[in-house]
C-alpha cells in the first residue's frame, strides 16, 4: 500500500511544525529565566507537538499504533498542563487532581487494546482514521479537560490581575475566546472543519505564549500575594530601606512589635539560619539576615521561590553597601538607589499600588 498523502496529513504535519517552534522559543525562555512554570508549560506544549506529527505519521502510513500514540501524548500534554496551572496557581500540585488525570490515563490505555478502538472510512475522498467507542470517549475526555483548565487558569489570572497588567488581561480575554471557538470546531468531530478549528486553537496559543514571553509577571499573580519588603539595620533596629507592592494587613504597630522581638530575640537564630519566617494569623513574615542588617518580606504565606529572591537580594544589598553600612551616620538617601536590585531580585513580582495616587 502507498503512502497516503493528504490534506488531512499536510494539516498536522505544519501543525507539528508550527507547535515545534512555539516549544523551542518557549524551552529556551524558560532556561534563560530559569523559571519552573515555563518548563512545565514547554513539557505540555512539547507532548502536544508529537500528538500532531504523530497524526500526521499515522494518516500518512493509516498506522492503527501510531494513531493510538497520539492519544497518549495529549494525556501527557494535559499531564503538564495541570502542573502548570497548579504551579501558577498555588505553587505547588494538587494531588487529587493529578490522581484524577492518572486514572484517565489508565482507562485510555486500556480501551487502547479493544480491537475496535480505531476505524477507517472514507467520508471526504481520501481514507483516513477514526478512533471508536470508550477509546473516543477517553481521548475527547481529556480533549476536553485541557481546554477547560486553560480557560480556567486564564480567567482565573484575568480576574486577579492588577492595574499594571490589565492590558495583558485583556488579551488573554481574547485569547480565551479563540481557544473556546477552536475546541467547538473539535468537538464537532468533522475533518473539514479541523482546519479552522486549528486556526482559532492557534492564535490563541500565540497570543498566551507572546504574553508570557513579554510579561512573565502574569505568571506571578496568583501563587502568593507580596506585600512589602523592609530592610533593618541590626544595631539600632533602624528602618533603612522599604519597598511596598501592595497594601498590607499588617499594621505599623504590629510591625513595629514584630522588629522589637526579632532584634531581642531572633537576630542570633536568624544568623544561624533556624530562624527563616515567622507566621501570624493572616500572613507570613520571611526573614533573612547579613552581617549588618535583617531583612523582612511580608507575604501571605510561604514560598521557596520567594525565599529565594529574598535571600539573593539580602546578599547583593550587604555586598552594594556594605562600606557605607560600616561607617552610616543616618543618611537615607545612601540607600535611594536600591530600587535597581528590587527589580533585579524581585522583578516578576507585580505591583498592585497605583503609581499615579
Amino acid at each position: 500500500m502507498g503512502l497516503n498523502i493528504t490534506v488531512e496529513f499536510y494539516i498536522y504535519l505544519i501543525c507539528s511544525i508550527i507547535c515545534a517552534m512555539i516549544f523551542l522559543v518557549l524551552i529556551y525562555t524558560a532556561f534563560k529565566k530559569k523559571k519552573v512554570a515555563l518548563s512545565l508549560l514547554s513539557l505540555s506544549i512539547l507532548f502536544f507537538t508529537l500528538n500532531f506529527f504523530n497524526n500526521s505519521l499515522a494518516v500518512l502510513f493509516m498506522d492503527n499504533v501510531l494513531y493510538i500514540s497520539t492519544a497518549y501524548m495529549l494525556f501527557f500534554s494535559v499531564f503538564f498542563m495541570l502542573f502548570f496551572i497548579d504551579y501558577t496557581l498555588q505553587e505547588w500540585y494538587t494531588a487529587i487532581k493529578l490522581a484524577s488525570i492518572s486514572i484517565i490515563g489508565t482507562l485510555l490505555i486500556i480501551t487502547s487494546f479493544q480491537e475496535d478502538a480505531v476505524g477507517i472510512f472514507n467520508s471526504y475522498g481520501f481514507p483516513s482514521l477514526k478512533k471508536n467507542g470508550y477509546f473516543s470517549i477517553l481521548f475527547y475526555l481529556l480533549m476536553f479537560i485541557f481546554v477547560v483548565s486553560i480557560l480556567y487558569w486564564i480567567f482565573k489570572t484575568s480576574l486577579h490581575s492588577p492595574k499594571e497588567l490589565e492590558k495583558y488581561s485583556k488579551r488573554l480575554i481574547t485569547s480565551a475566546i479563540f481557544f473556546l471557538a477552536g475546541a467547538v470546531f473539535v468537538f464537532l468531530q468533522q475533518i473539514i472543519l479541523i482546519p479552522i478549528s486549528i486556526f482559532f486553537t492557534f492564535s490563541g496559543m500565540i497570543i498566551v505564549i507572546n504574553i508570557i514571553i513579554k510579561e512573565p509577571k502574569i505568571l506571578y499573580i496568583l501563587p502568593f500575594k507580596t506585600y512589602r519588603l523592609i530592610v533593618i539595620l541590626k544595631e539600632s533596629g533602624i528602618d533603612i530601606y522599604s519597598h511596598i507592592w501592595e497594601s498590607s494587613n499588617i499594621s505599623d504597630d504590629l510591625l513595629g512589635g514584630l522588629m522589637s522581638i526579632i532584634n531581642k530575640m531572633g537576630i542570633e537564630l536568624i544568623n544561624q539560619g533556624e530562624l527563616d519566617h515567622i507566621a501570624y494569623k493572616k500572613g507570613v513574615f520571611l526573614i533573612t539576615g547579613t552581617e549588618h542588617l535583617i531583612f523582612g518580606l511580608i507575604v501571605n504565606k510561604t514560598s521557596k521561590f520567594l525565599n529565594k529572591c529574598l535571600n539573593n537580594f539580602a546578599f547583593e544589598f550587604q555586598k552594594n553597601y556594605q562600606n557605607i553600612l560600616e561607617n552610616w551616620y543616618g543618611d537615607l538617601t545612601n540607600f535611594k538607589d536600591a530600587h535597581f536590585l528590587i527589580e533585579k531580585h524581585f522583578g516578576y513580582l507585580p505591583s498592585r499600588i497605583d503609581k499615579k495616587s
